[in-house]
């Protein structure tokens, strides 16, 4: 979804001088005209250049309602339709009268014609400083490909940063987020000519829900719809300043709220040691890979277990595993 291409949204008054100063240079019985089709002009490319709210994919219709307001954008663009049809509708009157008009009365109907075009402006002046504000946030919105996509979820300094790096082999690309102050982070990796999207999610599904504000809640709603599968890390070392309770109590959070596999990774093998990993994910009655994101252990297996559930999810046959060329 390219909200890139949003066209510069101007204010007001910046529009009708714009206008005024074109008109000034036309002849008398061009002025109305080339001041109708300036503003004319604008509104609409302002009306066109806004993706399809209707046909947004979910995760970007969350993504827009939590940043703008869906409501509050159909609302304006709406409004600046109106302006757009009603200023058309009078341009077109007020041409045909002043072809009919003497000099004095042309005058007069100009001067009338002016008086009412920025009215209508000003009518949806609001909207339109709404709409360029919008267009501002949403530019910022990140970028994710229509590709088979994993989340990593974990608390803070559990590794996820590291797990992604592993996993896509380069250094990732991180986006604006305007859920909350933290960042998304972008990787990808290839395998047989298929595509994979890894996500992390900084500080947003490392806590659990009662403490989410509102935002957030949408943010893990937009999510889902994105997710394909969630690896959830755990670190059993302690190292990461939380309480295995902490681990395991937003672990349920995500696996409840979404609907998709979800791959136990227990990080830091190197510092906790292989018996005391397999110990915790028996002890939790959990399954899982032991992995050590800094040295590469269980990394292939993980990128393997990926693999497989996207096979798996979409019917074909499993592939043979992945080896580092």
């Amino acid at each position: 979804m390219n909200f890139k291409s949003i066209p510069y949204i101007q204010r007001c008054q910046e529009l009708l001088d714009n206008a005024f100063a074109r008109a000034s240079k036309e002849s008398p019985q061009k002025k109305v005209k080339t001041f109708s089709q300036i503003l004319r002009k604008h509104l609409r490319k302002v009306s066109k250049g806004w993706p399809s709210l209707d046909n947004m994919p979910p995760f970007y219709y969350t993504l827009v309602d939590v940043v703008v307001g869906v409501g509050r954008l159909k609302k304006s663009l709406g409004a600046v339709n109106w302006a757009l049809k009603t200023l058309d509708r009078l341009s077109r009157s007020y041409n045909a009268e002043i072809r009919r008009a003497d000099r004095e009365t042309a005058y007069r109907l100009r001067k009338e014609f002016y008086g009412r075009a920025a009215s209508i402006l000003k009518a949806v002046e609001d909207d339109l400083m709404f709409l360029g504000e919008a267009r501002r946030k949403l530019q910022d919105m990140p970028e994710v490909e229509d590709t088979f996509t994993v989340v990593i979820a974990g608390l803070p300094n559990v590794g996820k940063s590291s797990i992604l790096k592993a996993l896509t082999g380069a250094r990732p690309r991180v986006e604006s987020y305007p859920f909350t102050t933290q960042q998304l982070l972008l990787g990808y990796f290839e395998h047989r000519y298929q595509r994979y999207q890894i996500v992390d999610t900084p500080g947003l599904l490392d806590r659990a829900i009662e403490n989410r504000n509102p935002a957030e809640k949408q943010a893990v709603l937009a999510l889902r719809y994105l997710a394909n599968a969630v690896i959830y890390v755990f670190d059993p070392s302690s190292h990461c300043g939380y309480p295995i309770k902490d681990q395991l109590r937003v672990y349920q959070e995500v696996t409840k709220s979404f609907d998709v596999p979800v791959i136990v990774v227990v990080n830091k093998e190197d510092i906790l040691g292989e018996e005391k990993g397999r110990e915790f994910l028996r002890s939790n009655k959990l399954e899982g890979i032991l992995c050590s994101a800094t040295e590469r252990r269980g990394i292939d297996e993980l990128k393997n277990r990926v693999i497989e559930i996207k096979t798996s999810l979409e019917g074909e046959r499993i592939p043979p595993p992945y080896s580092p060329e």
